[in-house]
């Protein structure tokens, strides 16, 4: 029926007509209740009683209701008025690629664009399971902005029935050939069909890409790959002929993008590319690499220069090497293997260099980066992908350990912060699996649904891929001065494990060891496999190379072949890559199941710099080297921080720097472990220390005796100093104990008894005593985010307490770092995004905070430090050049080029 302006459909008014086609007329219209402007298109009166047609028009609506991609047209709707059925979807402004082939030259950059840009929304209907089966220029659509979008999946065929709906299995069902049709004797457009299309055959998703190819062909040379005089003529063409050569004759297109078309058209659907997805990221390649503003005219072009064919031969280089992973299930007989090496850009922050993994199928990276808001959450890239995306809910804080993957690689389990997260990667709001006593340093995932993780405040756990409760699998060993059992990974029966055993205090009994789920946690076996090793994870037997241990050795990835059924190394150890970075107990690298090795180089150092209130950077404080942490002396001439020993990254070490004079860095420690987070006394003359997490101590700087343990807490706990209260008298820090959160307790220097300031359900951590002494700033995550608060503080102790009052809350949107100016007036804090705030506050006759205001955005990956007496300079540790940003290193076939 055709409609006219005024005519409603339900509750959209018709504006005015937009086209007709064999499937339906195009109506723009009014959606009367959302008040915006959609199309409809609307089956034809006198073919709205066709069974087949009705059938293949609610096809078309549920194939497109499907699809949420910004390359095919969005469906809103779906309807019937007076018999008539109808389809809602977005209103494109623009033109369809036919017609913009008609209205003159397309650069062959953007000819790559557009053909990426189809290449995407095709992989995301083909992972529905849903193929196009009409793909033709003038199903694809230019708006006026410069976007395409795939249109009119009124052919579409399911290719299996994903959700169970019988509706889904009868559209399945369809055959593949109609009777009579103005398309010929089979479903399809002549002219950009598949020969098996032509042939009446079954065809599945390698059809589109064949039409994919012939209009890119078509868009490249300016004339259709097989058309002939008849649609029987040009049928023969597409079963027998090849297509005209596009890299001879007078407009010759660059060899590799030839490459790339010649095999979206090879007659046999095995030899063309196997997804939509390889196709994409072959043309991406092409396109990021290439200068060209070559252009194809449909009828005279100027020959190109020499200069415009240095970008092709970049890209053939660029090809060469992401070749193998397009192409990678073309071959049906592949060719012997060999390594290949390429790198891919990190594409944003990674605040810490080693929280990535790789998916088990080899086909995602996901790791924790930090976007344009400042904000550290999950990203994927698909590695036949130069894009990334984001991983909604998967927000934290601050970067936490690699995630883990499941097995089938379609979830990720991810350390939010004291709490253990699940992600479908295809979509969905997270699920908390357990809360977690620490870090989860490492992890691993069997089929049987079970994931184990380490554990940095004791040893290693063990949940349902369900969630649940949280159960010990091993336990630290007092006799051996363990503290952490972590990286734990699974065999290929899913039951053992290797791991490692961290006693740091006894180095030569920290080690490698094999545990298993159906031991009791104490009765693991104590019989070291290794010795201690950075990075420890487990690879897998596949056809052609025996199971491994990998690891990290000063900058060199070992791989060390592994007998799984006598539980025992079978061979000596092979190096893989060098200049493999590494930081603590763990290292930047990640392997797959199916030989793919993704790695990173060491990153570069940080500096202990001076920043002003406007972001400028008045002066360094120190050489570059690996700082974690830095501190400001009461008198503003000295600074302490602790560094990692670059020979060995499981050993830090706490150094002075002399501000004043800008001279080199003294040593102040030399133990055998981890010395970190030091805090002054307010006269100057000691600091206070983490070692190794579980014991406070502390050195007076005017002598040479040793440090003194102040705290000294259980295995399996953490204790780290605050601050010292004003007078000298309190030590404020912050501890935790196993299977429970962290707590601020008050150490009184007369010997008593440690009381807490702030203990409850929630973590309290970083307290900072004010100026006066009389208030605590510290930050809690009693709100589900981590923010800063202030509590007052009173040395009476007989009510158990330190503290007084009720919490006030300073921060909004996340903060971290709290600082106090000198005269207690401003307090100064790292916001989620990194912005370094400032809040000016009152505390007579009562403590009122004001908003808080953004001063500058710190460096990413910036770590706090303190604040100058008078307010306005601040002592970071920034990262030092583009480390956080240093590109990943992709080995295919890895295992094929160790020395034997």
């Amino acid at each position: 029926m055709s409609l006219a302006p005024g005519a409603r459909l339900g509750p959209y008014e018709i504006l005015s007509a937009i086209g007709a086609g064999g499937m339906g007329e195009v109506y723009r219209a009014r959606d009367t209740r959302l008040r915006r402007d959609v199309a409809i298109k609307v089956l034809p009166s006198a073919r709205s009683a066709d069974p087949d047609r009705l059938v293949r028009f609610e096809q078309e609506a549920r194939a497109a209701a499907a699809l949420n991609h910004p390359n095919i047209l969005a469906v809103h709707d779906i309807g019937t008025d007076r018999d008539a059925p109808f389809i809602v979807s977005e209103l494109l402004e623009g033109q369809t690629l036919r017609e913009r082939l008609h209205s003159g030259a397309i650069s062959v950059r953007k000819v790559l664009g557009y053909g990426a840009a189809i290449a995407r929304g095709l992989a995301a209907a083909h992972e529905k399971g849903i193929i196009h089966r009409d793909l033709k220029p003038e199903n694809l659509f230019v708006t006026t902005d410069d976007r395409i979008k795939i249109l009119d999946f009124g052919l579409a065929k399911l290719t299996d029935d994903r959700n169970g709906d019988a509706g889904h299995a009868a559209a399945s069902a369809l055959p593949t050939s109609l009777p009579h049709t103005e398309l010929g004797l089979v479903l399809g457009t002549v002219g950009y069909m598949a020969p098996e299309q032509v042939r009446g055959q079954p065809a599945d998703h390698r059809a589109d890409l064949f039409a994919f190819g012939a209009i890119l062909h078509e868009l490249l040379s300016g004339r259709r790959a097989f058309h002939r005089g008849t649609s029987a003529e040009t049928m023969t063409a597409i079963l027998n002929d090849d297509p005209p050569s596009l890299t001879s004759g007078e407009h010759p297109v660059p060899p590799v993008v030839a490459h790339i078309v010649e095999r979206c058209l090879e007659k046999n659907p095995a030899a063309r590319f196997q997804t939509a997805s390889d196709l994409a990221f072959a043309l991406e390649s092409m396109v990021d690499v290439s200068s060209a503003s070559t252009t194809i005219p449909s009828s005279a072009v100027r020959r190109r220069g020499w200069r415009s064919w240095i970008g092709w031969s970049v890209a053939a280089l660029v090809l060469l090497a992401l070749g193998p992973i397009a192409y990678e299930h073309v071959r049906e007989q592949p060719a012997a293997r060999e390594p290949v090496r390429f790198q891919i850009p990190a594409a944003l922050e990674l605040p810490v260099p080693a929280n990535f993994a790789l998916s088990p199928d080899g086909r995602h990276l996901a790791f924790f980066g930090r976007g344009s808001d400042g904000i550290v959450r999950l990203w994927l890239r698909d590695m036949s992908s130069l894009t990334v995306r984001v991983l909604p809910g998967s927000e934290t804080f601050g970067p936490g350990p690699p995630p883990i993957w499941s097995p089938d690689s379609r979830f990720i389990a991810f350390d939010a912060g004291f709490k253990l997260k699940k992600l479908d990667v295809s979509g969905g709001p997270p699920q908390a699996l357990c809360d977690l006593p620490g870090v989860a340093v490492g992890g691993s995932w069997n089929r049987q649904g079970d994931i184990i993780l380490g554990n940095a405040a004791g040893g290693v756990l063990r949940v349902h891929e369900n969630g649940g409760a949280v159960s010990p699998v091993t336990a630290l060993d007092s006799a051996r001065k363990e503290e952490a059992h972590l990286l734990p990974s699974f065999l290929s029966d899913g039951r053992h494990f290797v791991y490692l055993r961290i006693s740091p205090s006894a180095a030569d009994t920290s080690g490698t060891f094999i545990g298993t789920l159906d031991a009791k946690p104490g009765d693991q076996s104590l019989q070291p496999l290794l010795p201690y090793v950075v990075g420890l994870t487990y690879a897998p037997s596949n056809d052609s190379t025996p199971s491994r241990l990998m690891f990290v050795r000063e900058g060199t990835l070992i791989a060390q072949p592994f007998d799984e059924s006598r539980l025992a190394l079978a061979g000596g150890a092979v190096p893989v890559a060098e200049r493999v970075g590494s930081f603590r107990d763990g290292a930047y690298f990640s392997i797959s199941a199916n030989d793919v090795l993704v790695y990173r180089a060491a990153e570069t150092d940080f500096q202990v710099t001076w920043f002003d209130r406007k972001g400028a950077v008045s002066s360094r404080a120190s050489d570059a080297g690996v700082f974690r942490d830095v501190a400001l002396s009461p008198d503003g001439t000295r600074a302490v921080t602790s560094r990692t020993d670059p020979r060995d990254p499981a050993k830090a070490d706490l150094w002075l720097l002399d501000l004043a004079r800008g001279t080199g860095a003294i040593r102040l420690t030399f133990g055998d472990g981890l010395a970190e987070g030091p805090v002054w006394s307010p006269d100057g003359a000691r600091i206070a220390y983490t070692f190794n997490n579980a014991s406070i101590r502390q050195r007076r700087l005017n002598g040479d005796d040793d440090a003194s343990i102040l705290v000294q807490v259980p295995l399996a706990s953490f204790a780290a100093p605050n601050s010292w209260s004003p007078d000298g008298r309190f030590l404020l820090y912050t501890a935790s104990q196993e299977k429970a959160g962290y707590d601020l307790w008050v150490l009184p220097s007369d010997g008593q008894k440690a009381v807490p300031f702030a203990r409850s359900g929630s973590s309290e951590t970083e307290g900072r005593f004010s100026p006066d002494g009389r208030w605590v700033a510290y930050v809690s995550d009693e709100s589900g985010d981590r923010e800063v608060y202030v509590r007052g503080y009173t040395s009476d102790f007989s009510g158990g307490s330190a503290s007084v009052g009720t919490s006030i809350l300073i921060s909004r949107d996340g903060g971290v770092s709290p600082r106090w100016g000198s005269d207690g007036r401003e307090l100064f804090y790292l916001a989620a995004d990194g912005m370094l705030m400032a809040a000016e506050v009152t505390k007579e006759p009562r403590f009122v905070p004001r908003t808080p205001i953004r001063l500058f955005q710190t460096p990413p990956g910036t770590i706090m430090g303190d604040v100058s007496a008078d307010g306005q300079r601040f002592l970071l540790v920034t990262p030092v050049g583009p480390s956080a940003s240093s590109p990943f290193t992709v080995v295919l076939n890895w295992t094929s080029g160790l020395k034997k």
